[in-house]
């Protein structure tokens, strides 16, 4: 929630030996670097981190400047979850869980922005697709669920060292 953009630090041709030296004594405590700073004229506070092998700045919120958790509506206070739902739940997460790879992540709305706009430059109209209509709520919560382990194939989870299918633990 704190954190806002990210920025690479170099250093400029005189400063390497020191930049190296923060990177690695940074690197070798497993912690990061707070910092005040000011960008255009803005006082912001700022995380300096290690990646790879390149510190990271990333500027930061005060924390004024993040809304307080009581302050979000319609959070349910005691809630109690049924062992099944969350159960098939969990198999769902674990069944779709893979390392992040960010680059299988693409800004949807960017590239149809560049694409409308190389089109209208080379004369060629531009498509405009029909925004679909917003999906009902989900009233039936375990059939939603189902329904998402359904889709995603023959689920199997492993209890007690035995494979049950979705459905045999359901039931």
């Amino acid at each position: 929630v704190y954190f806002d953009k990210a920025y690479y630090l170099s250093p400029d041709m005189a400063g390497s030996n020191a930049y190296n030296l923060l990177l690695e004594a940074i690197r070798a405590s497993g912690k990061i670097a707070i910092a005040k700073i000011t960008i255009r004229s803005t006082s912001r506070l700022a995380a300096v981190r290690v990646i790879d092998n390149c510190l990271c700045m990333e500027t930061m919120h005060f924390p004024d400047e993040i809304r307080p958790i009581s302050n979000v509506p319609n959070l349910p206070e005691h809630v109690i979850v049924d062992k099944k739902e969350l159960q098939i739940a969990q198999m769902l997460i674990d069944q779709l869980s893979e390392p992040f790879a960010p680059s299988q992540y693409q800004d949807d709305y960017r590239v149809a922005v560049t694409k409308a706009i190389e089109q209208k430059m080379s004369g060629k109209s531009v498509d405009v697709v029909d925004v679909p209509a917003p999906r009902a709520n989900v009233l039936d919560l375990m059939a939603a669920l189902q329904a998402s382990l359904d889709q995603s194939g023959n689920v199997e989870q492993v209890k007690k060292g035995k494979k049950k299918k979705v459905k045999e633990i359901v039931s």
